[in-house]
Parts: structure tokens; C-alpha cells; sequence
């Protein structure tokens, strides 16, 4: 007799339960979202940006010291050395403020009036009374004829601002008889003036600014004179040292006076060199000087000054000092575009903010990728350059 085996299925003690659709959309939405961040942060970090500015060009100053000697040696420019002491005097005006009221002695003229039937001798002081009391006098003798008027020049008798008057004003003649002070009369022709007269207080400002201008006219005057023993036509450009020897003045400071005179002698050095000389040696030396952080905008000087510091009119030697003024811009932008101002911008804003520093006078930015319209938020992803 066959037996027959029977085969059992082992039966899972836990079993597990079937997935639902539901939970197999939240776990593919919350790879997605993985992914989406991931790329975000991929894309945020590749985002680069290049900002271009152009900035303000600065005029600064640079001092260039050289040598002129008629013999010139290495470093040194050719040129002559010539002294001479002028001398000159001129007047001139107190300008200051300070001013001082002094009492004097009104003047005018006056019409002398004669309506009698004979003529009439005024000698001189002959006395002129207003209505009000006020005296004056004549300052000469005079005939009035009858029928007729002379003019004469008249002051007050004493002194002070109360005897002078604008307006229109008749005299008596006390000298005369009563009946004549009647025909024989004197009234004012315009003005009379001189009571009170305003003086000016010297100061030291009005002897300085008097000494500088005079000794701008000597030079002024006297600079033919220096070039016409130079007989070279190269040395066609010229710089002067002028010394004091003597000066005085015919007031001192504190005094009352509307003028005064100035005398002064100097003593003046005329350094005479070739344009062409002086400008190579700028041209040669100028970079070499910059500041630090700055280069040269432009190549031609906006100014140059010179000035003598020593000279030696026997040896002809002189030591002048060049003073250079040149357009500069900064090397580097460092110091005037502020990263974190603008980081993650929209550009055209970021633009807007750099415009507004001082030192830049236009901005332009590119952003990588090129779709993007803002700028990164980490600052090593900007670069600066100056156009």
C-alpha cells in the first residue's frame, strides 16, 4: 500500500500588510523634494558674478626735486643762474575794517547875493550865521556887485560833524548894518561836508598784501632785464627766488591813515632752463613718485608749479622743487565696492547701490548663468575689476 506524503507551506508568524498607493506617492514626493534642494544648492553655488566699475579720476599732487646748473652734471638740468637787486616804491590804500571817526572842519560853497543899489566889499573871514546858529566863514575876499552874485569858498567856525548839511540853507551877515543884512545875503551850493572825517587803522595785513603786490610789480617789471643776458633761445622757461633786502613804509600799524607809501629792494634769482629738459625729466620721474594703490588716468600734467629752494648766483647752481599735478585711479577696487551691500541683489538694485559711492562713477554686472537676475549671497562668488 502506497503511502502519500503531504507537504506543508510554513506560514509567516508576522505578516505584513500591502502597500497603499497613498504612501508610495508620499515617498517618490519626498525624493523629488531631495533632489529639487540638492540642485538648488548645486545651482546657488555655481552662480558667479563680475562687477565692472569705472572710477573717479583724482588730480594729485607729486613733488619732483631736481638740480639747474650751467654745468650740469648727471641727474642735473642745463640751464643759467642769474642775480640782481631792484629797488621800487608805490602807494597804496587801507583796506582793513577798523576804522576811526576824527572831528574836522566842514566846508562848502556858498552864492552871495547882492540886491542893494551899490556894490559890496566881504573880506576874508567874513562871517555867515545860519538860522539856527551855526557860524561859518568866507575863505577870500570878494566883491558882490549890485544886482548881481559871487560864489565863495566857506568853513565852518569851529569844528565837528553838527556843521555839516545837505539841505538847502540861507546866511545872514552879521558884519553888515541891519538894513543891508536885508539885500546882501549867502545861501549854500550844494553840500557841506569835512565835520566828521572817517580815517582807516593800518594794520600788518595792509603792509603784507602792499609788500606782495609790489614785489609781484619789481619782478614783473624786471624779468626782461634778467632774460636779456641769457643768450642760449633753448632756455625759454624760467622760475625766480625773491628775497628782502630792505622795505619800509611810511606808516606803522595802529596808525590813522587812508595811505601810505611802501618802499622795498629784493633781491631776485631768475632760473632759466629748457621746457623741452624740464619735461623729460617729469615725464621720466612721475610714475616713479605715484602713491601707493594708484596709476597714472591721464599722461599729461593738470598743473605744474616750481619752486626755487636754494640758489647760488656764482656757481649759478639752484635747487627747485616741481610740484606736478596728474590724474589718478586706484589699481584695485578693494576699498570702494562693499560686497556684502549687494550680495543677492537683483542686479539692476546692486547696480543702483554702487552708483551711489563716492569714487564710482558707473557700475556694470554680469551674472553665471546668464538667466539669473540676481547676484550670489556668498561674496568669494563676486569679482571686482576696474575698467
Amino acid at each position: 500500500m502506497a503511502i502519500r506524503r503531504q507537504t506543508h507551506r510554513a506560514r509567516n508568524p508576522y505578516p505584513v500588510p500591502q502597500t497603499s498607493g497613498a504612501y508610495a506617492k508620499i515617498a517618490y514626493s519626498f525624493v523629488a523634494l531631495t533632489v529639487v534642494v540638492v540642485l538648488a544648492a548645486l545651482w546657488f553655488s555655481s552662480v558667479r558674478a563680475t562687477i565692472t566699475i569705472s572710477v573717479s579720476r583724482t588730480e594729485t599732487p607729486i613733488a619732483l626735486e631736481t638740480d639747474i646748473s650751467k654745468n650740469a652734471s648727471a641727474g642735473a638740468i642745463s640751464g643759467r643762474i642769474i642775480q640782481s637787486v631792484f629797488s621800487d616804491m608805490d602807494e597804496y590804500t587801507v583796506t582793513s575794517t577798523q576804522q576811526t571817526v576824527i572831528p574836522g572842519t566842514s566846508e562848502g560853497k556858498v552864492k552871495i547875493s547882492n540886491r542893494y543899489s551899490a556894490d559890496q566889499t566881504l573880506i576874508k573871514t567874513t562871517r555867515l550865521l545860519t538860522a539856527d546858529g551855526r557860524l561859518y566863514r568866507i575863505s577870500e575876499t570878494v566883491v558882490v556887485p549890485s544886482g548881481g552874485s559871487v560864489t565863495a569858498n566857506a568853513y565852518a567856525d569851529q569844528i565837528g560833524p553838527s556843521y555839516d548839511f545837505a539841505s538847502s540853507t540861507i546866511f545872514t551877515i552879521p558884519g553888515l548894518s541891519a538894513s543891508l543884512q536885508k539885500f546882501i545875503t549867502a545861501e549854500n551850493i550844494g553840500d557841506f561836508t569835512g565835520g566828521a572825517k572817517v580815517t582807516s587803522v593800518l594794520s600788518q595785513s595792509d603792509i603784507t598784501n602792499a609788500a606782495n603786490v609790489l614785489r609781484a610789480k619789481i619782478l614783473s617789471n624786471n624779468k626782461a632785464s634778467l632774460h636779456s643776458s641769457i643768450n642760449d633761445p633753448r632756455l625759454n622757461e624760467s622760475v625766480y627766488l625773491i628775497e628782502n633786502v630792505e622795505q619800509a613804509a611810511s606808516a606803522q600799524p595802529g596808525d590813522q591813515t587812508n595811505h601810505f607809501l611802501l618802499s622795498m629792494k629784493v633781491k631776485v634769482t631768475g632760473v632759466f632752463y629748457a621746457k623741452q629738459d624740464m619735461d623729460d625729466f617729469i615725464s621720466k620721474n612721475i610714475t616713479q613718485h605715484l602713491p601707493t594703490g594708484v596709476i597714472l588716468a591721464d599722461d599729461s600734467p593738470t598743473k605744474v608749479d616750481y619752486q626755487v629752494n636754494s640758489a647760488d648766483g656764482t656757481n649759478e647752481t639752484a635747487h627747485i622743487t616741481a610740484t606736478v599735478n596728474v590724474l589718478t585711479k586706484p589699481t584695485t577696487a578693494s576699498n570702494l565696492v562693499n560686497k556684502q551691500s549687494i550680495a543677492g541683489l537683483p542686479i539692476d538694485e546692486a547696480v543702483q547701490v554702487l552708483e551711489q559711492v563716492k569714487g564710482i562713477e558707473s557700475a556694470d554686472i554680469s551674472v553665471s548663468p546668464g538667466w539669473v537676475r540676481r547676484l550670489p549671497t556668498v561674496q568669494d562668488r563676486m569679482s571686482v575689476r576696474i575698467r
